[in-house]
């Protein structure tokens, strides 16, 4: 039975205030959870596993809901680039530099950079305009994430390649995000989300067997 309309845009309205708080809690606590498993397997291989079960999630949403593909041969490149650049390189990037001595919360507070690089860049690449208020916008988010981070977790570091590879990470992000306000479409969710965590699935499959011969160890953890 359908709602009225009335209940659904009240519903909508819920989940775009709801949408930050659910992101911030997603994206907090993928640090957290990567630290953990790599303490059990190799980075190409956590991440083969992690894109694995998402792809499963996100074709069964596939086939629930039905989202319109791509249509163009333009948008496959650009949903595929995406996928490669978040997927295989920003991750592959963010789980090695925690292997690599990095501490999980040292690499949020490098990546808790990209609103301001964005701000930055933008104007430029983009020609958007970045207002005072959400200059502001972006100075809070990134003084509440230093400061949660600094007084939760310890920020290690015990090499410089660690370091280099969580600007890495945050210079691939802020490309990333950056791309795909110049050539983004207007892409369904589900679908994009399944596209790219396909491309995350079959990419970092080969690199695992290549580099880490698919290595890791079954543990609670």
């Amino acid at each position: 039975m359908s709602l009225p309309d009335g209940d659904n845009n009240s519903q909508a309205t819920l989940f775009i205030k709801a949408a930050p708080l659910i992101f911030i809690l997603l994206w907090a606590g993928g640090f957290t959870f990567a630290k953990l498993g790599l303490n059990s397997a190799a980075p190409f291989t956590l991440l083969n596993m992690r894109f694995f079960f998402a792809s499963i999630a996100f074709y069964g949403l596939y086939l629930i809901f039905k989202p319109a593909m791509p249509k163009t041969k333009k948008e496959w490149q650009h949903t595929i680039t995406s996928g490669f650049l978040l997927q295989v390189v920003h991750f592959s990037c963010v789980y090695y530099a925690i292997v690599y001595g990095i501490s999980a919360g040292g690499v949020a507070v490098i990546t808790s950079m990209q609103p301001i690089l964005i701000a930055i860049l933008s104007p430029q690449i983009t020609g958007e305009v970045i207002t005072k208020r959400q200059w502001l916008g972006f100075l809070l988010g990134l003084s509440g994430a230093l400061i949660v981070i600094v007084l939760q977790t310890e920020i290690t570091y015990s090499s410089s390649l660690g370091i280099i590879l969580s600007c890495a990470a945050l210079f691939t992000m802020t490309t990333l995000t950056l791309y795909e306000k110049r050539f983004g479409g207007n892409q369904h969710p589900i679908s994009m989300n399944l596209i790219q965590y396909i491309v995350g699935f079959v990419c970092t499959l080969i690199l695992a067997l290549i580099f880490e011969g698919y290595r890791y160890e079954t543990s609670t953890e």
